[in-house]
Order: C-alpha cells, then structure tokens, then sequence
C-alpha cells in the first residue's frame, strides 16, 4: 500500500513493516512485530430449572480466568438462588482477550404438606389442604396407608398416633405430620 494508513487483518503473527520517503529524499524504515491473539471461546451450562432450596454448581470452560456477574473469579460458582436468577460470566484468555456467556435458572416450586382432621370415637377424616401436589400419601400411624385426597380411617384400638402426610411433585416429597388420640368404644354385646 502506498498510503499513509491502512487497515489490515492479522490472520497469524508476522512483521508489518513501513518504508517512509522524505521530501529531500531520504527514507526511513520501521518493522513492528505484530502477533493475533484469538478471543476464547468460552461457556457456561445452559439454561436450567432447579428445587427451590437446591444448590447448584455453575461451571464455566474455555478460559484462562474468569469473573461472574456475581464478584466471584473462580471456574465453578455454587449458587443456591431464592428467585429466577440469571448469572454471568466473562472469561479470560492467557493474553487478555475476552468472551461472555450468560444462563438463567429457573425455579421448580416444593410441595407444600398439611391436613385438617376430625375425630369421631373410632374413626377420624383427614382433609388434604396440600398445596403444588402432584400426588399424597397418608400414612395413618397404625400400619395402614392411603393415597385418597380426603380419606378417613378406622382404628382398632385406643391410642395415640402420628398420621403423616406426604405431598409429592417434581422436586421430591415434603411431610407434615400431626398427633392424634383415638379412643375406640368398647363393644358390648348382650345374650
């Protein structure tokens, strides 16, 4: 080229040099060593969705350091988010050169376990006020079960009892549970 300035890609390192003539006729002559240094091409996991209350470890590649949008400058970031939260990253090469990748994890909500009861003498009625269920399972503290949204049970025997209620969805099962007293009427029988 012959003119004052120019543009030109690096496509790999090599010497660019530049011969200037002066107006009285002498020539100068300058050689810069020009290297390319490439961006990394860095990431983080995609997307995800997550438990409520769950930890997860973010993990970025490509790099030589990094910073998360979060002030932490290491490769793995464990985060346990409250809310849909998007995270960040900027990763580093050995030379200085930048990427970013960015991800959101959403939140799966828990289930939420609890009951009413109503005692009658031998039997009792248990109402499901569960909520974000899928599916339930009572246990009824005396060896019997039920998967019924409102069931009600008889005992045999006078006693106290833990009934237990477990309300299952996506993210596993949450249980309540309650003590009851039951007294069972003594039968008699006439001849």
């Amino acid at each position: 080229a012959t003119t004052k300035s120019i543009n030109k890609q690096v496509l790999a390192a090599e010497n660019v040099s530049l011969k200037a003539f002066g107006a009285n006729g002498c020539t100068f002559y300058d050689t810069v060593f020009v290297e390319r240094y490439l961006p990394p091409k860095g990431s983080i996991d995609p997307d995800t969705t997550i438990c409520e209350g769950s930890e997860l470890v973010l993990s970025a590649y490509g790099g030589a350091k990094y910073k998360w949008n979060t002030g932490d400058s290491t490769q793995n970031l464990t985060v346990t988010p409250k809310v849909q939260t998007k995270y960040s990253v900027t990763i580093y090469s050995d030379k200085g050169c930048t990427d970013f990748d960015e991800m959101t994890i959403s939140l799966k909500p828990l289930a939420y376990s609890a009951f009413k009861v109503k005692t009658y003498l031998d039997s009792v009625v248990f109402t499901n006020q569960s909520l974000k269920a899928d599916s339930i399972r009572w246990d009824f503290g005396d060896g019997a079960t039920s998967t019924e949204n409102n069931p009600y049970h008889f005992y045999d025997t006078t006693g106290s009892y833990i009934v237990k209620l477990t309300a299952y969805n996506y993210c596993g099962g949450v249980d309540s549970s309650f003590k009851i007293n039951v007294t069972v009427p003594i039968k008699t029988g006439v001849d």
